[in-house]
């Protein structure tokens, strides 16, 4: 059965402009959101995909915790990839908040079309992260969601272009609770 890495090794040589955006690339840049930015990209600094892997290779790996562990190798084959590694990445943000319950981490990849795609994180491996997905169960609104809407309206306020917004697992939720709640302004 095909996967993620199949498609790169097929498309990941085309750029955007040879090949348009799809469902697929909509996977790959949800996954992006479960890369570990935290060290490697500052609040207003505006990078490309390739650079941030330079800059984690240049880390001592074994202090750089990945989540999932298809993403030692899935981060240096999209960031090597023409594809993905020249797409620019800005506003990654990743917060905990043990008094809130408070899982929330998103980052906004840049497209070459001038599309904005936001990109929220599921649950982290956090004792706070599965906590948050228990309140979901029976809260109208948790911590996440909210701050998922807030900033998609921040990114949206700073961007002229057209706004995708994805996410995998909870990041799924977070993108659609974001793009149903958020300024009636970026929902146009």
């Amino acid at each position: 059965m095909a996967n993620i890495f199949d498609y790169i090794e097929w498309r990941g040589d085309l750029s955007f402009s040879q090949s348009p955006f799809n469902e697929i690339d909509n996977l790959i840049l949800s996954r992006v959101s479960y890369f570990p930015f935290d060290s490697i990209i500052a609040l207003d600094e505006i990078v490309t995909l390739n650079e941030t892997y330079q800059r984690l290779k240049s880390l001592k790996l074994e202090n750089v915790k990945m989540l999932q562990k298809e993403d030692v190798d899935l981060f240096p084959v999209l960031a090597n990839s023409e594809r993905f590694g020249k797409l620019f990445l800005k506003k990654y943000i990743n917060k905990r908040d043990l008094e809130q319950e408070k899982q929330f981490s998103a980052i906004t990849i840049l497209l070459p079309d001038g599309t904005i795609y936001v990109s929220y994180r599921g649950t982290d491996n956090t004792l706070i992260g599965w906590k948050e997905d228990f309140n979901m169960s029976f809260m109208e609104v948790v911590p996440a969601q909210k701050a998922a809407k807030d900033y998609l309206n921040i990114i949206a306020k700073e961007t002229t272009g057209k706004l995708r917004v994805g996410g995998h697992s909870k990041g799924g939720n977070l993108a659609i609770y974001a793009s149903a709640f958020c300024d009636k302004n970026v929902q146009d």
